[in-house]
Protein backbone atom coordinates (compact mmCIF):
# COMPACT_ATOMS: atom_id res chain seq x y z
CA UNK A 1 0.00 0.00 0.00
CA UNK A 2 1.59 3.60 -0.94
CA UNK A 3 2.41 5.88 1.84
CA UNK A 4 0.00 8.67 2.31
CA UNK A 5 2.06 11.81 2.72
CA UNK A 6 -0.60 14.54 1.99
CA UNK A 7 -2.92 15.33 5.17
CA UNK A 8 -5.95 15.67 3.06
CA UNK A 9 -5.01 12.21 1.51
CA UNK A 10 -4.99 10.75 5.00
CA UNK A 11 -8.14 12.43 5.58
CA UNK A 12 -9.47 10.50 2.46
CA UNK A 13 -8.29 7.45 3.52
CA UNK A 14 -9.37 7.23 6.91
CA UNK A 15 -12.93 8.22 5.40
CA UNK A 16 -12.59 5.11 3.12
CA UNK A 17 -11.64 2.89 5.94
CA UNK A 18 -14.51 3.70 8.44
CA UNK A 19 -16.95 3.75 5.14
CA UNK A 20 -16.52 0.22 5.39
CA UNK A 21 -17.23 -0.75 8.55
CA UNK A 22 -20.73 -1.13 7.24
CA UNK A 23 -19.66 -4.77 6.73
CA UNK A 24 -20.06 -4.45 10.77
CA UNK A 25 -22.70 -6.99 9.69
CA UNK A 26 -19.92 -9.21 7.74
CA UNK A 27 -18.61 -11.50 10.02
CA UNK A 28 -14.99 -12.54 8.80
CA UNK A 29 -14.54 -12.83 5.22
CA UNK A 30 -11.11 -12.34 3.81
CA UNK A 31 -9.25 -13.06 1.21
CA UNK A 32 -7.72 -16.44 0.04
CA UNK A 33 -4.21 -16.98 -0.41
CA UNK A 34 -2.56 -16.24 -3.52
CA UNK A 35 1.10 -16.43 -5.22
CA UNK A 36 2.74 -13.23 -4.58
CA UNK A 37 6.11 -13.74 -6.46
CA UNK A 38 7.50 -16.49 -8.42
CA UNK A 39 11.48 -17.49 -9.60
CA UNK A 40 11.42 -18.07 -12.69
CA UNK A 41 8.80 -14.94 -12.51
CA UNK A 42 6.11 -14.96 -15.01
CA UNK A 43 6.67 -15.01 -19.14
CA UNK A 44 10.40 -14.85 -18.23
CA UNK A 45 13.14 -15.77 -20.36
CA UNK A 46 16.40 -17.67 -19.02
CA UNK A 47 19.61 -18.42 -20.42
CA UNK A 48 19.68 -21.79 -18.38
CA UNK A 49 17.98 -23.85 -16.34
CA UNK A 50 17.67 -22.70 -12.37
CA UNK A 51 18.28 -24.98 -10.18
CA UNK A 52 15.08 -24.41 -8.08
CA UNK A 53 11.47 -23.09 -8.65
CA UNK A 54 10.85 -20.56 -5.81
CA UNK A 55 6.86 -19.99 -5.12
CA UNK A 56 6.43 -16.97 -2.84
CA UNK A 57 2.83 -16.43 -1.41
CA UNK A 58 0.91 -14.07 0.54
CA UNK A 59 0.18 -15.75 3.56
CA UNK A 60 1.27 -18.77 5.25
CA UNK A 61 0.53 -22.00 3.43
CA UNK A 62 0.86 -26.11 4.55
CA UNK A 63 4.06 -27.42 3.15
CA UNK A 64 2.59 -30.82 3.59
CA UNK A 65 -0.68 -29.87 1.69
CA UNK A 66 1.49 -28.39 -1.26
CA UNK A 67 2.89 -29.86 -4.41
CA UNK A 68 4.18 -28.65 -7.56
CA UNK A 69 5.07 -30.44 -11.17
CA UNK A 70 7.14 -28.82 -14.24
CA UNK A 71 5.76 -29.03 -17.67
CA UNK A 72 8.47 -29.34 -20.32
CA UNK A 73 7.86 -30.27 -23.99
CA UNK A 74 4.26 -31.88 -23.17
CA UNK A 75 6.03 -34.34 -20.09
CA UNK A 76 5.01 -33.55 -16.68
CA UNK A 77 7.30 -33.98 -13.81
CA UNK A 78 6.63 -33.76 -10.03
CA UNK A 79 9.33 -31.97 -8.26
CA UNK A 80 10.33 -32.62 -4.88
CA UNK A 81 10.10 -29.47 -2.29
CA UNK A 82 13.11 -29.03 -0.98
CA UNK A 83 12.18 -26.92 1.86
CA UNK A 84 10.33 -23.80 3.17
CA UNK A 85 10.80 -20.78 4.81
CA UNK A 86 10.91 -20.18 8.30
CA UNK A 87 7.20 -18.96 8.01
CA UNK A 88 5.72 -20.53 5.80
CA UNK A 89 5.50 -18.33 3.05
CA UNK A 90 8.02 -19.52 0.85
CA UNK A 91 8.33 -22.70 -1.02
CA UNK A 92 11.40 -23.85 -2.63
CA UNK A 93 11.52 -26.92 -5.48
CA UNK A 94 14.41 -28.62 -6.80
CA UNK A 95 14.91 -28.78 -10.76
CA UNK A 96 16.03 -31.70 -12.32
CA UNK A 97 19.00 -31.69 -14.29
CA UNK A 98 18.85 -32.37 -18.04
CA UNK A 99 16.52 -30.65 -19.00
CA UNK A 100 16.03 -29.50 -22.32
CA UNK A 101 15.27 -25.76 -23.49
CA UNK A 102 11.56 -24.50 -24.74
CA UNK A 103 9.01 -23.17 -23.44
CA UNK A 104 8.39 -24.53 -19.90
CA UNK A 105 5.45 -24.17 -17.41
CA UNK A 106 5.34 -24.92 -13.49
CA UNK A 107 1.96 -26.08 -12.05
CA UNK A 108 1.79 -25.68 -8.63
CA UNK A 109 -1.41 -26.31 -5.94
CA UNK A 110 -0.83 -24.63 -2.55
CA UNK A 111 -3.25 -24.99 0.64
CA UNK A 112 -3.64 -22.20 3.24
CA UNK A 113 -4.01 -22.33 7.00
CA UNK A 114 -7.71 -21.77 6.25
CA UNK A 115 -7.96 -25.23 4.28
CA UNK A 116 -8.44 -24.05 0.91
CA UNK A 117 -6.03 -25.17 -1.84
CA UNK A 118 -5.53 -23.09 -4.50
CA UNK A 119 -3.89 -23.78 -7.68
CA UNK A 120 -2.05 -21.70 -10.32
CA UNK A 121 0.70 -21.98 -13.44
CA UNK A 122 3.78 -19.96 -13.99
CA UNK A 123 5.24 -20.28 -17.44
CA UNK A 124 8.56 -19.21 -18.86
CA UNK A 125 11.22 -19.84 -21.32
CA UNK A 126 14.67 -21.22 -21.18
CA UNK A 127 17.33 -20.81 -24.15
CA UNK A 128 18.91 -23.01 -26.21
CA UNK A 129 22.89 -23.67 -25.11
CA UNK A 130 24.44 -21.12 -27.68
CA UNK A 131 27.69 -23.35 -27.61
CA UNK A 132 25.80 -26.49 -28.42
CA UNK A 133 23.21 -24.61 -31.08
CA UNK A 134 23.14 -20.73 -31.93
CA UNK A 135 19.98 -19.04 -31.28
CA UNK A 136 18.15 -17.09 -33.93
CA UNK A 137 18.99 -13.92 -35.00
CA UNK A 138 16.59 -11.49 -33.02
CA UNK A 139 16.76 -7.66 -33.04
CA UNK A 140 17.99 -6.76 -29.65
CA UNK A 141 15.59 -3.83 -29.58
CA UNK A 142 12.80 -6.56 -29.15
CA UNK A 143 14.82 -9.51 -27.55
CA UNK A 144 13.48 -10.21 -23.93
CA UNK A 145 16.36 -9.78 -21.59
CA UNK A 146 17.51 -12.66 -20.12
CA UNK A 147 17.00 -12.90 -16.63
CA UNK A 148 18.79 -15.41 -13.82
CA UNK A 149 19.46 -15.47 -9.73
CA UNK A 150 15.49 -14.99 -7.97
CA UNK A 151 13.95 -12.25 -9.56
CA UNK A 152 11.26 -10.19 -7.44
CA UNK A 153 8.33 -9.90 -8.99
CA UNK A 154 5.02 -9.04 -8.56
CA UNK A 155 3.10 -11.21 -11.52
CA UNK A 156 1.60 -14.43 -10.57
CA UNK A 157 0.57 -16.42 -13.44
CA UNK A 158 -3.04 -18.11 -13.78
CA UNK A 159 -4.12 -19.12 -10.37
CA UNK A 160 -7.91 -20.68 -9.38
CA UNK A 161 -9.28 -21.04 -6.14
CA UNK A 162 -11.38 -24.90 -5.71
CA UNK A 163 -13.10 -24.15 -2.27
CA UNK A 164 -16.35 -22.04 -3.70
CA UNK A 165 -18.18 -25.23 -4.97
CA UNK A 166 -22.05 -25.49 -4.28
CA UNK A 167 -20.94 -28.95 -1.47
CA UNK A 168 -18.60 -26.86 0.05
CA UNK A 169 -20.82 -24.11 0.37
CA UNK A 170 -24.05 -25.94 1.73
CA UNK A 171 -21.74 -28.23 3.76
CA UNK A 172 -20.25 -25.04 5.42
CA UNK A 173 -24.16 -23.47 5.79
CA UNK A 174 -25.36 -26.66 7.55
CA UNK A 175 -22.53 -26.44 10.06
CA UNK A 176 -22.74 -23.00 10.61
CA UNK A 177 -27.24 -23.19 11.32
CA UNK A 178 -26.51 -26.42 13.77
CA UNK A 179 -23.48 -24.74 15.64
CA UNK A 180 -25.71 -21.74 16.38
CA UNK A 181 -28.46 -23.54 17.24
CA UNK A 182 -26.25 -26.08 19.89
CA UNK A 183 -24.83 -22.35 20.88
CA UNK A 184 -28.36 -20.30 21.12
CA UNK A 185 -29.65 -23.31 23.32
CA UNK A 186 -26.70 -23.47 25.97
CA UNK A 187 -26.71 -19.48 26.16
CA UNK A 188 -30.57 -19.96 26.52
CA UNK A 189 -30.08 -22.12 29.31
CA UNK A 190 -27.45 -20.20 31.44
CA UNK A 191 -28.82 -16.64 30.81
CA UNK A 192 -32.29 -16.51 30.06
CA UNK A 193 -33.74 -19.62 31.78
CA UNK A 194 -30.97 -20.51 34.46
CA UNK A 195 -31.86 -23.18 37.51
CA UNK A 196 -31.98 -20.31 39.84
CA UNK A 197 -35.12 -19.06 38.65
CA UNK A 198 -36.77 -22.05 39.21
CA UNK A 199 -38.98 -19.71 41.83
CA UNK A 200 -40.42 -17.45 38.88
CA UNK A 201 -42.94 -20.05 37.64
CA UNK A 202 -43.44 -24.00 37.95
CA UNK A 203 -42.88 -24.09 33.71
CA UNK A 204 -39.12 -23.21 33.93
CA UNK A 205 -38.15 -27.00 34.66
CA UNK A 206 -40.37 -27.64 31.46
CA UNK A 207 -38.79 -25.45 29.56
CA UNK A 208 -35.40 -26.00 30.28
CA UNK A 209 -36.09 -30.02 29.75
CA UNK A 210 -37.15 -29.02 26.28
CA UNK A 211 -34.31 -26.47 25.43
CA UNK A 212 -32.03 -29.05 26.75
CA UNK A 213 -33.66 -31.51 24.31
CA UNK A 214 -33.65 -29.05 21.52
CA UNK A 215 -29.61 -28.50 21.94
CA UNK A 216 -28.88 -31.97 21.76
CA UNK A 217 -30.75 -32.55 18.89
CA UNK A 218 -28.74 -29.00 17.36
CA UNK A 219 -25.39 -30.54 18.53
CA UNK A 220 -26.39 -34.27 17.23
CA UNK A 221 -26.90 -32.57 13.79
CA UNK A 222 -23.84 -30.08 13.88
CA UNK A 223 -21.87 -33.00 14.56
CA UNK A 224 -23.23 -35.10 11.22
CA UNK A 225 -22.12 -31.71 9.53
CA UNK A 226 -18.79 -31.49 11.14
CA UNK A 227 -18.21 -35.40 9.72
CA UNK A 228 -19.62 -33.67 6.06
CA UNK A 229 -16.83 -31.12 6.27
CA UNK A 230 -14.33 -33.79 7.00
CA UNK A 231 -15.56 -35.94 3.77
CA UNK A 232 -15.80 -32.51 1.87
CA UNK A 233 -12.80 -31.08 2.86
CA UNK A 234 -10.73 -34.08 1.71
CA UNK A 235 -12.77 -34.65 -1.62
CA UNK A 236 -11.53 -30.87 -2.05
CA UNK A 237 -7.48 -31.62 -1.73
CA UNK A 238 -8.09 -34.82 -3.57
CA UNK A 239 -9.45 -32.62 -6.37
CA UNK A 240 -6.50 -30.42 -6.53
CA UNK A 241 -3.67 -32.38 -4.93
CA UNK A 242 -1.87 -36.04 -6.33
CA UNK A 243 -1.95 -37.98 -2.99
CA UNK A 244 -3.39 -37.11 0.40
CA UNK A 245 -5.74 -38.97 2.82
CA UNK A 246 -7.94 -38.50 5.71
CA UNK A 247 -5.00 -38.41 7.98
CA UNK A 248 -2.83 -35.86 6.25
CA UNK A 249 -5.87 -33.42 6.26
CA UNK A 250 -6.57 -34.32 10.15
CA UNK A 251 -2.71 -33.87 10.63
CA UNK A 252 -3.34 -30.39 9.15
CA UNK A 253 -3.98 -26.90 11.18
CA UNK A 254 -7.55 -26.89 9.64
CA UNK A 255 -7.92 -30.66 10.72
CA UNK A 256 -6.75 -30.08 14.58
CA UNK A 257 -9.32 -27.22 14.36
CA UNK A 258 -11.85 -29.50 13.33
CA UNK A 259 -11.27 -31.74 15.82
CA UNK A 260 -11.25 -29.28 18.50
CA UNK A 261 -14.38 -28.57 16.95
CA UNK A 262 -16.12 -32.17 17.01
CA UNK A 263 -14.40 -32.78 20.63
CA UNK A 264 -16.23 -29.23 21.83
CA UNK A 265 -19.31 -30.71 20.59
CA UNK A 266 -19.44 -33.76 22.10
CA UNK A 267 -18.68 -31.99 25.52
CA UNK A 268 -21.45 -29.72 25.10
CA UNK A 269 -23.98 -32.39 24.08
CA UNK A 270 -22.68 -34.16 27.39
CA UNK A 271 -23.66 -31.44 29.41
CA UNK A 272 -26.72 -30.58 27.66
CA UNK A 273 -28.38 -34.10 28.15
CA UNK A 274 -27.27 -34.18 31.88
CA UNK A 275 -28.67 -30.64 32.87
CA UNK A 276 -29.10 -31.34 36.21
CA UNK A 277 -25.60 -30.56 37.56
CA UNK A 278 -23.78 -30.36 33.95
CA UNK A 279 -24.33 -26.72 32.92
CA UNK A 280 -20.75 -25.78 33.08
CA UNK A 281 -19.90 -29.16 30.86
CA UNK A 282 -21.79 -27.73 28.09
CA UNK A 283 -20.67 -23.87 28.66
CA UNK A 284 -16.74 -25.52 28.22
CA UNK A 285 -17.80 -27.28 25.36
CA UNK A 286 -19.38 -24.14 23.48
CA UNK A 287 -16.52 -22.50 24.15
CA UNK A 288 -14.11 -24.47 22.84
CA UNK A 289 -16.36 -24.77 19.46
CA UNK A 290 -16.80 -21.36 18.90
CA UNK A 291 -12.92 -20.69 19.46
CA UNK A 292 -11.60 -24.06 17.33
CA UNK A 293 -14.36 -22.41 14.31
CA UNK A 294 -12.44 -19.62 12.95
CA UNK A 295 -9.39 -21.80 12.62
CA UNK A 296 -11.05 -24.17 10.17
CA UNK A 297 -11.42 -20.89 8.09
CA UNK A 298 -9.86 -17.32 7.06
CA UNK A 299 -9.17 -16.31 10.27
CA UNK A 300 -6.42 -19.44 10.66
CA UNK A 301 -4.14 -16.91 8.24
CA UNK A 302 -5.03 -13.96 9.75
CA UNK A 303 -3.35 -14.46 13.07
CA UNK A 304 -4.57 -14.74 16.74
CA UNK A 305 -6.43 -11.45 17.42
CA UNK A 306 -8.38 -12.21 14.53
CA UNK A 307 -9.52 -15.45 16.00
CA UNK A 308 -10.04 -14.13 19.21
CA UNK A 309 -12.19 -11.25 17.46
CA UNK A 310 -14.00 -14.31 14.99
CA UNK A 311 -15.08 -16.56 17.93
CA UNK A 312 -16.69 -13.42 20.25
CA UNK A 313 -18.70 -12.81 16.93
CA UNK A 314 -19.54 -16.77 16.98
CA UNK A 315 -20.12 -16.90 20.32
CA UNK A 316 -22.84 -13.68 20.05
CA UNK A 317 -24.38 -14.37 16.98
CA UNK A 318 -24.99 -18.11 19.23
CA UNK A 319 -26.89 -16.74 22.04
CA UNK A 320 -28.79 -14.10 20.25
CA UNK A 321 -29.63 -15.71 16.94
CA UNK A 322 -29.88 -19.22 17.95
CA UNK A 323 -30.86 -18.41 21.60
CA UNK A 324 -34.13 -16.89 19.84
CA UNK A 325 -34.47 -20.04 17.58
CA UNK A 326 -34.69 -21.86 21.12
CA UNK A 327 -37.17 -18.71 22.48
CA UNK A 328 -39.56 -19.97 19.48
CA UNK A 329 -39.55 -23.77 20.17
CA UNK A 330 -40.81 -23.35 24.06
CA UNK A 331 -43.67 -20.97 22.55
CA UNK A 332 -44.62 -23.36 20.21
CA UNK A 333 -48.29 -24.32 21.36
CA UNK A 334 -49.68 -27.80 22.56
CA UNK A 335 -52.48 -28.28 21.08
CA UNK A 336 -52.89 -24.86 20.06
CA UNK A 337 -52.81 -23.66 23.73
CA UNK A 338 -52.10 -20.51 23.51
CA UNK A 339 -52.38 -19.74 27.18
CA UNK A 340 -49.43 -21.38 27.80
CA UNK A 341 -47.50 -19.46 25.32
CA UNK A 342 -48.63 -16.04 26.57
CA UNK A 343 -47.59 -17.26 30.34
CA UNK A 344 -44.07 -18.15 28.89
CA UNK A 345 -43.43 -15.63 26.95
CA UNK A 346 -44.60 -13.34 29.96
CA UNK A 347 -41.94 -14.86 31.88
CA UNK A 348 -39.34 -15.26 29.55
CA UNK A 349 -39.18 -12.24 27.30
CA UNK A 350 -37.78 -9.82 29.91
CA UNK A 351 -35.07 -12.11 30.35
CA UNK A 352 -34.21 -12.49 26.63
CA UNK A 353 -34.20 -9.16 25.91
CA UNK A 354 -31.72 -8.26 28.23
CA UNK A 355 -29.65 -10.68 26.62
CA UNK A 356 -30.38 -9.48 23.37
CA UNK A 357 -29.58 -6.03 24.47
CA UNK A 358 -25.68 -6.99 24.73
CA UNK A 359 -25.39 -10.51 22.51
CA UNK A 360 -26.92 -8.55 19.74
CA UNK A 361 -24.30 -5.21 19.91
CA UNK A 362 -21.76 -7.51 20.41
CA UNK A 363 -21.99 -9.49 17.23
CA UNK A 364 -22.03 -6.41 15.48
CA UNK A 365 -19.38 -4.73 16.75
CA UNK A 366 -17.00 -8.10 16.45
CA UNK A 367 -18.29 -8.21 12.91
CA UNK A 368 -16.95 -4.46 12.60
CA UNK A 369 -13.52 -5.13 13.94
CA UNK A 370 -13.40 -7.77 11.71
CA UNK A 371 -14.04 -5.07 8.49
CA UNK A 372 -11.54 -2.78 9.77
CA UNK A 373 -8.79 -5.35 10.29
CA UNK A 374 -9.61 -6.81 6.89
CA UNK A 375 -12.35 -5.79 4.56
CA UNK A 376 -10.75 -3.62 1.76
CA UNK A 377 -11.70 0.00 0.84
CA UNK A 378 -15.62 0.32 0.04
CA UNK A 379 -14.62 1.69 -3.68
CA UNK A 380 -12.72 -1.72 -4.40
CA UNK A 381 -15.76 -3.74 -3.45
CA UNK A 382 -19.03 -2.29 -4.31
CA UNK A 383 -18.90 -3.44 -7.90
CA UNK A 384 -17.63 -7.19 -7.52
CA UNK A 385 -19.92 -10.49 -6.51
CA UNK A 386 -17.64 -9.89 -2.94
CA UNK A 387 -19.29 -6.77 -2.29
CA UNK A 388 -22.98 -7.76 -3.59
CA UNK A 389 -22.84 -10.45 -1.68
CA UNK A 390 -21.71 -8.40 1.20
CA UNK A 391 -24.51 -5.73 0.52
CA UNK A 392 -27.03 -8.36 0.95
CA UNK A 393 -25.77 -9.39 4.00
CA UNK A 394 -25.82 -6.04 5.45
CA UNK A 395 -29.64 -5.49 4.51
CA UNK A 396 -30.56 -8.81 6.16
CA UNK A 397 -28.68 -7.90 9.32
CA UNK A 398 -30.56 -4.45 9.09
CA UNK A 399 -34.12 -6.20 9.16
CA UNK A 400 -32.85 -8.38 12.25
CA UNK A 401 -31.84 -5.26 14.18
CA UNK A 402 -35.14 -3.71 13.27
CA UNK A 403 -37.32 -6.75 14.00
CA UNK A 404 -35.00 -7.00 17.32
CA UNK A 405 -35.74 -2.98 18.33
CA UNK A 406 -39.42 -3.72 17.42
CA UNK A 407 -40.11 -6.65 19.70
CA UNK A 408 -37.79 -4.49 22.49
CA UNK A 409 -40.10 -1.45 22.39
CA UNK A 410 -43.23 -2.96 21.36
CA UNK A 411 -43.72 -6.53 22.17
CA UNK A 412 -41.95 -6.61 25.65
CA UNK A 413 -44.37 -4.05 27.52
CA UNK A 414 -47.72 -6.14 26.25
CA UNK A 415 -46.06 -9.26 26.75
CA UNK A 416 -48.67 -10.68 29.21
CA UNK A 417 -51.66 -9.27 26.93
CA UNK A 418 -54.08 -12.19 24.84
CA UNK A 419 -52.65 -12.55 21.51
CA UNK A 420 -49.36 -11.06 22.06
CA UNK A 421 -47.26 -14.46 22.16
CA UNK A 422 -48.86 -15.30 18.72
CA UNK A 423 -47.17 -11.84 17.10
CA UNK A 424 -44.12 -12.20 18.82
CA UNK A 425 -43.92 -16.37 17.45
CA UNK A 426 -44.41 -15.06 13.46
CA UNK A 427 -42.43 -11.66 13.63
CA UNK A 428 -39.55 -13.90 16.28
CA UNK A 429 -39.92 -16.60 13.21
CA UNK A 430 -39.74 -14.01 10.45
CA UNK A 431 -36.34 -12.49 12.19
CA UNK A 432 -34.87 -16.20 12.26
CA UNK A 433 -35.84 -16.25 8.62
CA UNK A 434 -33.44 -13.62 7.87
CA UNK A 435 -31.00 -14.74 10.57
CA UNK A 436 -30.56 -18.31 8.23
CA UNK A 437 -30.52 -16.04 5.31
CA UNK A 438 -27.35 -13.86 6.63
CA UNK A 439 -26.11 -17.45 7.44
CA UNK A 440 -26.05 -18.24 3.97
CA UNK A 441 -24.79 -15.61 2.39
CA UNK A 442 -21.95 -15.80 5.10
CA UNK A 443 -21.11 -19.12 3.62
CA UNK A 444 -20.41 -17.38 0.23
CA UNK A 445 -18.86 -15.07 1.47
CA UNK A 446 -16.26 -17.00 3.51
CA UNK A 447 -15.47 -18.36 -0.50
CA UNK A 448 -15.34 -15.84 -2.12
CA UNK A 449 -12.07 -13.21 -2.63
CA UNK A 450 -12.88 -9.97 -1.77
CA UNK A 451 -11.35 -7.26 -4.89
CA UNK A 452 -7.52 -6.20 -4.28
Amino acid sequence: MPILTNPSSRSQYRGVRWASLGPALLGLTMVHLALESSSPEEGSTLETWPDEIVLTFTQEVQPGLSEASLRVGGELTALEMTTASADDTELLFGVPTGLPPGEASVEWTATGLDGHPVSGVVSFTVLPDPTAQPPATVDSADAPPPTSGRPQSRTTGHATDSASSPVQVAVRFASYVFMLGMLGAVGFLVLVAPADAMSDGPSIESIRRTVAKTGVSFGGVFGAALVGRLMAQTALLQDALSSVGTLDVLTSTWGMAWSAQALGALIAVVGLAGMGGRTLLAVVGSVLVAAASPLTGHAAAAGTSASVVDAVHILGAGIWIGGLGSFLIVLAPTGGDWERSRERIALLLPRFARVALWAGPLTVLSGATNAWIHAPPIAEWLSDPYGRLLTAKIILVGGILALGAMHHLKTQPVAAEAGTAGRFVRSGALELLLGLLAVAVTALLVTTAAAR
